[in-house]
């Protein structure tokens, strides 16, 4: 198994209306420090791929740490029958549970209880 790539981003990232996946990731650890937004169109691609978080664990896990007092801005779908997608937030309403149909997600505010964790152990 290679180390796992670690990508801090100090400054705001956005993904706006992506082709497929608002984040797609692999075997990597990426911390939002103040800020993300990922807002997808409520219209699904034919393929019906368009999920918020893609995390591709091809050479070890994934992982996104957006942590205390950033701002996030999520709208898009969130799940999918075959991801395995976790989740951790005391800011953030839970997602609907793994393995569930996918459905519309938003939540726009700021972390004050803590970090978002983000993580996936195995492949979709």
């Amino acid at each position: 198994m290679r180390p796992l790539k670690v990508v801090p981003f100090n400054g705001g990232r956005s993904v706006f209306d992506s082709i497929e996946d608002g984040l797609n990731i692999s075997s990597s650890f990426v911390e939002i420090r103040t800020s993300l937004s990922v807002a997808s169109s409520p219209l699904r691609p034919s393929n019906g791929d368009r999920e918020l978080f893609e995390l591709e664990v091809d050479d070890g896990p994934s992982r996104v740490v957006i942590d205390r007092l950033a701002t996030v801005d999520l709208r898009g779908y969130w799940g999918s029958p075959y991801d395995d997608v976790n989740f951790n937030s005391l800011d953030m309403p839970p997602p609907p549970r793994r393995g569930s149909k996918s459905v519309w997600y938003v939540f726009t505010g700021t972390l004050h209880k803590g970090p978002a964790i983000v993580y996936s152990l195995k492949a979709d």
